[in-house]
């Protein structure tokens, strides 16, 4: 009785012409040994070194790497040298509407100032902040910022326009409080 060997994982060669199955795209970039591997994926979320056992898809996918929940697709990304290639993947995060909302959120988070301790303790899906994404963000918020985002690109705003009129009052009184702390440790 003959069994049949085990196929062995194919290299990153054998798969050049399966690569756009697998993968949404193929970056290739010159290595060059002055710089880190670190500094070649700074624009990328997340990256690992290619994995001939892993099986990787390009097809969208939604992950956590950063700590706020987005749409990523995989890239290969090849780093060519004169003596060798190395081989990663890279998750490149996929824009949408919402993200070009995000600096006009009127949650409490997003409108409390640098000044405000709770600024840094409340987290984007307690405050249903645009920045959550979609599913966590408040539709209300969401129309409060499409509305802003509309009137700054008609007309130049103030500092305070980016804040729903309710927000306004908050933002105003720590303004005051925070004169009033200069005032009073001024003298």
């Amino acid at each position: 009785m003959d069994i049949p060997k085990t196929p062995k994982p194919k290299t990153i060669d054998d798969i050049q012409e399966q690569a756009r199955d697998r993968f949404a795209g193929i970056i290739i970039c010159d290595k060059n040994n002055d710089i880190s591997i670190d500094n070649y994926f700074l624009e990328y979320d997340h990256y690992e070194k290619y994995d001939e056992n892993k099986s990787y898809s390009k097809r969208t996918y939604q992950s956590a790497y950063k700590g706020i929940l987005r749409e990523y697709q995989n890239y290969l990304y090849v780093l060519e040298s004169d003596y060798d290639k190395e081989y990663y993947v890279v998750a490149k995060k996929l824009y949408n509407d919402l993200e070009s909302l995000e600096k006009y959120c009127p949650c409490l988070k997003c409108s409390a100032s640098y000044l405000n301790p709770l600024k840094y303790i409340w987290c984007p899906y307690c405050t249903n902040c645009i920045k959550a994404g979609k599913g966590f963000s408040k539709d209300e918020y969401i129309k409060q910022a499409q509305e802003l985002k509309d009137k700054s690109l008609k007309y130049p705003s103030n500092k305070l326009e980016k804040y729903v009129k309710s927000h306004n009052v908050l933002k105003m009184s720590e303004i005051i409080i925070f004169i009033m702390f200069l005032v009073l440790f001024s003298r």
